[in-house]
């Protein structure tokens, strides 16, 4: 089971589809940061 779940609207990603993971990290570090403590 997943500590947290995240919904959003959008998801980065690139010309060719695929998903933009280091933005999505760059994004929610902060939140990843909160919830680990």
């Amino acid at each position: 089971m997943p500590d947290d779940v995240i919904f959003v609207s959008e998801l980065p990603h690139t010309a060719t589809g695929k998903l933009l993971k280091r933005d999505l990290r760059d994004e929610y570090k902060e939140h990843l940061i909160k919830s680990g403590e």
